[in-house]
């Protein structure tokens, strides 16, 4: 029952942004506008004119990019909603669910205790930084850095099960 509200919420969200999407480009007073204000700034100098032309970006597109982050976390609430629920379904159903399921859970938990253990704290000395709207920190060169170790380990595992299971079929 909960699996057929979550498949027609869905079915109506990604419904509701392919119409709100459409309608958004295809209207005719979007786009006249935004040919409107890039033809008022052809005529500005050239410094004038790519910042002119960087605010109509992030006016113009701030719309569309509201929108989908609005869309993004509704999706996301549905997706983790939903896989939790699976979970704990999962896990009340069968004894050996419970123990896949607590075993995914331990590795996953380990796989993200090493990487951010493994992560550094110091900021690399690098020209590009100098150019960020923000300061980086050690705690946010930590955070980053703990991510990217997160990723690369979960990359490593991946690459491990498809070798263990190709094995596997050999030895069958």
């Amino acid at each position: 029952m909960l699996n057929k509200i979550f498949k027609y919420v869905s079915i109506a969200v990604f419904a509701a942004g392919a119409i709100l999407a459409i309608l958004f480009f295809v209207s005719k007073n979007q786009s006249n506008r935004l040919e409107n204000e890039l033809a008022q700034a052809e005529n500005l100098p050239s410094e004038v004119k790519v910042e002119r032309v960087g605010e109509i970006a992030d006016t113009w597109g701030g719309t569309v990019l509201n929108f989908a982050i609005g869309l993004l976390i509704v999706v996301a609430a549905i997706a983790v909603i939903s896989g939790l629920v699976k979970f704990i379904k999962t896990m009340l159903e069968s004894r050996k669910g419970l123990i896949t399921n607590l075993i995914s859970v331990g590795i996953i938990a380990l796989v993200i205790i090493v990487g951010f253990a493994l992560a550094s704290s110091v900021v690399p000395n690098a020209p590009s930084l100098e150019n960020l709207d923000f300061e980086v920190t050690n705690t946010i060169s930590k955070r980053v850095g703990g991510g990217l170790q997160i990723m690369y380990l979960f990359f490593g595992l991946a690459i491990v099960g498809i070798l263990y299971t190709e094995v596997s079929k050999i030895w069958r």
